[in-house]
């Protein structure tokens, strides 16, 4: 485990209310990776990239019931940094799952996986 700093203000999330916490897990492939919760408990997922962002916020129950995730494209990752053998028909995705933690993906393929153990 290593601690990440923590930006004194967090980038914008895609849910219309205030945020109770936020928390950057670290930059992966180039990307911010943050997760979130609104005050009225929509789990948010965000990567961002000098002020660009992709992210989703959904119900609680949405999100117990599935994962909560984001893509990004073999072309938004710059060359000298994709994951080894990556296609330009494959994409980086990054899942926060229920009651697991996240997991950062490629092509079907896990390549990086921070959390519980089950």
């Amino acid at each position: 485990a290593r601690y990440v700093v923590q930006p004194s203000t967090p980038p914008a999330f895609p849910v219309p209310e205030d945020l109770q916490w936020t928390s950057m897990l670290g930059t992966y492939y180039g990307w911010d990776l943050w997760l979130a919760r609104s005050r009225s408990g929509f789990p948010c997922i965000l990567v961002t990239r000098d002020g660009e962002s992709k992210g989703q916020c959904v119900p609680e129950q949405v999100f117990s019931d599935n994962t909560l995730g984001v893509a990004i494209s073999y072309a938004d990752i710059d060359r000298e940094i994709r994951p080894p053998g990556m296609t330009a028909t494959e994409r980086v995705e990054y899942w926060w799952l229920p009651q697991r933690g996240v997991v950062v993906m490629r092509g079907g393929g896990s390549i990086t996986y921070f959390g519980r153990d089950s």
